[in-house]
């Protein structure tokens, strides 16, 4: 699943299932539901101020924006900041309807995906998918030093230092435990430590 009319269905869907999120917590969302749930979107990302970034998503929600496909509300956050809040609208229906049959086998992943994480704010997704990054990016060159798990959470520590470390800790327990970091792991990789 590459192709412009898909991602823009894959956006369409999640917008629906989750009226209301914000532009960097569907970013994110997709980055779990690609590099965790394996739904073959090919976006590319890397790893960015607030966590793992793709320049390629936000310009797909700009364009399903301008496609008239979803809508997007500045909203304030705080006394200071703004973000944004995304909106399904009824033209989306015709995107998500002409891709259905390529989509309809990722839809329980994305209504579990977001059953798991939707109710995240952004920082929040910033921290969970900074350690997914982490552990996929990394795992194979920690994994022979011992501890995985402090290795990982110290890698994470450098690249989010604004997080406590404890926070690190037990976000990366709790995706440890859901089994969301083995699954995070590329499909080719084995857990088997090499001889």
């Amino acid at each position: 699943m590459r192709s412009t009319e898909e991602r823009l269905g894959m956006i369409c869907t999640i917008v629906k299932e989750n009226n209301g999120i914000g532009k960097t917590a569907l970013m994110k969302l997709i980055y779990i539901l690609q590099q965790v749930y394996k739904v073959p979107l090919g976006y590319n990302y890397s790893i960015y101020t607030y966590g793992p970034y793709s320049a390629e998503v936000m310009n797909g929600i700009d364009f399903a924006e301008q496609s008239g496909l979803i809508s997007i509300e500045i909203v304030p956050i705080g006394l200071s900041c703004t973000g944004y809040k995304l909106e399904h609208r009824d033209k989306a229906d015709e995107a998500i309807k002409d891709v259905d049959v390529r989509l309809s086998k990722y839809k329980e992943m994305i209504r579990e995906a977001i059953g798991a994480f939707g109710q995240k704010n952004a920082k929040e997704l910033e921290l969970t998918t900074t350690i997914i990054y982490a552990y996929a990016n990394y795992y194979d060159k920690v994994r022979e030093s011992g501890d995985v798990d402090e290795r990982i959470i110290e890698i994470v520590s450098k690249i989010k230092p604004l997080f406590q470390r404890d926070s690190i800790r037990q976000e990366y327990k709790a995706l440890k435990d859901n089994g969301m970091l083995t699954k995070a792991l590329p499909i080719s990789f084995s857990l088997e430590p090499t001889a």
